[in-house]
């Protein structure tokens, strides 16, 4: 790698672990495991516009062996969509996570029925039955 690629690949490393610091959560070791994720110690971590972090508590499904994520109008959806870095924080480890927004009407139904067996109840007291032909933004999450 040339020397510039190389400086600049561990600038945005070190950034990367400065904000994982800075937030509270320790940089990741190791890759995420979907299926150990607990239902309710998940925060999605973006950055608002003016720099500032923002975490929130969400939750996580699992789809084909990835996180799937899901939200209405909300700040940390509009970081998203204006591109901010994202961070799943798990048991106090801040993984860094690459955000594909979803609008596949297959993936986004077996998105809802994979929060359905994972919430159960809960999820039908805050979720729409139809919610999947709604405008609200999938998101599929990978590691970076």
């Amino acid at each position: 790698m040339p020397p510039m690629q190389a400086s600049a690949r561990s600038l945005s490393l070190f950034a990367s672990l400065v904000l994982a610091t800075a937030c509270g959560g320790r940089p990741a070791t190791e890759p995420i495991d979907w299926m150990d994720v607990d239902d309710w110690s998940v925060h999605v971590v973006t950055e608002d516009a003016d720099g500032d972090l923002r975490v929130t508590r969400i939750w996580v499904g699992v789809v084909d062996g990835a996180g799937m994520i899901r939200t209405q109008r909300s700040r940390w959806r509009e970081n998203l969509e204006r591109g901010s870095p994202c961070w799943l924080r798990v048991g106090g480890i801040d993984y860094p996570m690459n955000v594909e927004f979803v609008t596949d009407p297959e993936l986004r139904r077996r998105t809802d029925l994979a929060f359905l067996t994972k919430y159960g109840w809960q999820e039908r007291l805050v979720i729409e039955e139809n919610r999947a032909q709604s405008d609200d933004p999938y998101m599929r999450l990978t590691t970076r």
